[in-house]
């Protein structure tokens, strides 16, 4: 199992630790490729609720994470894999990343089958100006990415170059981009594991709008707190979010929007909330508001939906997916519509309960069941 760091409490961070607990579970012997140590029992616990039923053993670059050039750190978590795959021989290797040009020989030496996650490919997300987040266009970020992108080519495989047995996309967006990118056409849809069952509605709905994500520019959290202004529902709106200090900024900038527009008093923070309390607020809220653009895929909006929370996303990637073109919720392109779709739920409460019956039901579909029946017997299957 290979992930540049495991200690954020991302979706993508979830999948891997489930793969690990399903695998362990299974009694396979389980070994751990990333860039800075840390304890996976207790990690995985806290962030996620997954109680591992042994440590597994971890190769690692750095004794503790440096919080600096973050993204740099997906570049080099190849020395770690390699050297996992060296000492470890593994049968299987997951690789929940792309950078693995460097991994080639060590692969084929010792015939380890590769299966390789896509949350969305890389080269394209850089190469196509409207799947990058906006900070990058601006000074010193610019020169920080095209730093990122000098070192990107020498570890990134070519797309006539990719080795893995099996490649598994995060959704049908993100299928097509990889087909298209990798020129594949062999690219299996497993959707990420969502704990759907530990979801549910509260004993009584309020009037409350939520929006769950990291604090980071590219979730857009802005949006949701523009819309709350303008609807005409007095609505309050909670924002959830893993919060690490290089996004501290941005989570300021936030705030400081709160009060500019007048609606601090219905608007809290709870950053790097723990799983209670994100489920207790989901289950509370009556509306779930996702302004990310061209989401990869919308694990939140999953956890939302079986919370019965109605959504409320951006009009691209893997919402329209989720959301069926707005069958189960709505499709927004402008905030004035966010606050429009707002205002006619918490206004219309027989629209909210059957809208609300029918978004439970839905996310049964996505429910974590699914997906480690599905990629245990991939991992496992000799080709």
């Amino acid at each position: 199992m290979a992930h540049h760091l495991f200690e954020s409490k991302g979706g993508g961070e979830r999948l891997c630790a489930i793969v690990v607990d399903e695998a362990l579970q299974k009694a396979h012997n389980v070994a751990i490729a990333t860039t800075s140590q840390f304890n996976a029992k207790a990690t995985f616990e806290k962030n996620f609720g997954i109680s591992l039923i042994e440590e597994p053993q971890q190769f690692y670059l750095l004794k503790k994470y440096i919080n600096l050039f973050g993204i740099f750190h997906r570049l080099i978590t190849y020395l770690p894999i390699r050297k996992a795959i060296k000492k470890f021989h593994p049968e299987s290797v997951f690789l929940d990343m792309e950078f693995i040009k460097p991994l080639q020989s060590d692969v084929k030496k010792y015939n380890a089958k590769v299966l390789r996650y896509v949350h969305f490919p890389t080269v394209a997300e850089t190469s196509i100006k409207e799947l990058l987040p906006e900070k990058y266009f601006r000074f010193p970020y610019n020169i920080y990415w095209k730093l990122y992108l000098l070192f990107q080519r020498r570890v990134v495989l070519p797309a006539d170059g990719d080795f893995s047995d099996i490649v598994c996309a995060n959704s049908m967006f993100t299928k097509r981009f990889v087909e298209k990118v990798w020129h594949r056409k062999d690219v299996k849809v497993v959707y990420p594991p969502v704990s759907v069952s530990e979801y549910s509605p509260g004993s009584s709905k309020e009037d409350i709008v939520v929006s769950l994500g990291r604090f980071t520019p590219e979730k857009r959290f802005e949006l949701a707190i523009q819309a709350i202004s303008e609807c005409e529902t007095k609505v309050r709106l909670n924002l959830i979010g893993g919060l690490i200090p290089a996004m501290n900024t941005y989570f300021l900038r936030l705030k400081r929007l709160c009060k500019e527009l007048g609606v601090d008093n219905r608007v809290r923070f709870y950053p790097n909330a723990p799983f209670k309390t994100v489920k207790k607020i989901l289950g509370q809220s009556k509306v779930f508001v996702h302004p990310m653009q061209n989401e990869h895929f919308g694990i939140s909006t999953v956890e939302a939906m079986a919370s019965g929370c109605i959504p409320i996303n951006h009009n691209s990637g893997g919402s329209i997916e989720i959301l069926e073109r707005g069958k189960y919720g709505f499709l927004f392109n402008h905030i004035s519509e966010i606050a429009t779709y707002i205002d006619k739920v918490i206004g219309d409460e027989d629209f909210f309960r059957k809208k609300s019956d029918s978004v439970i039901k839905r996310a049964q579909i996505y429910d974590e069941v699914n997906f480690r029946e599905q990629i245990l017997e991939l991992m496992t299957l000799r080709l």
